[in-house]
């Protein structure tokens, strides 16, 4: 069984702040997933941010199947809905949209641990 780091124990706590939820979700995500330590981080991550809050939505076994698709989902969700439309896209709108998600992503890792 793995350990969570410091960062995840703290969005843990800022997402679930019903003590029994919490419990639940740390053992949850205290599974090895065969991967390295900071790749196991980023997946806990990606499983918490995607769950938004829900103890039911986190998907343990799609991260550990797809873990690329995990991260893909919760880093980069604007390139995701993208991949799907086949648009041509200018530099500057593939720069903007790596920026949102950019910025989407590190304003959701630091809600409430401020």
């Amino acid at each position: 069984m793995s350990s969570l780091s410091k960062l995840v124990a703290r969005k843990i706590l800022v997402m679930f702040p019903d003590q029994a939820m919490r419990v639940q979700v740390e053992r949850s995500l205290k599974i090895d997933m065969g991967v390295d330590q900071q790749r196991v981080d980023r997946l806990r991550l990606a499983i918490l941010k995607l769950s938004a809050g829900h103890v039911e939505k986190i998907n343990i076994a799609g991260a550990i199947q797809d873990p690329e698709d995990t991260l893909a989902w919760a880093e980069r969700p604007e390139w995701m809905k993208l991949a799907f439309q086949n648009q041509k896209l200018s530099e500057k709108d593939k720069n903007g949209i790596d920026a949102r998600d950019w910025n989407q992503y590190h304003e959701w890792l630091a809600e409430g641990l401020k």
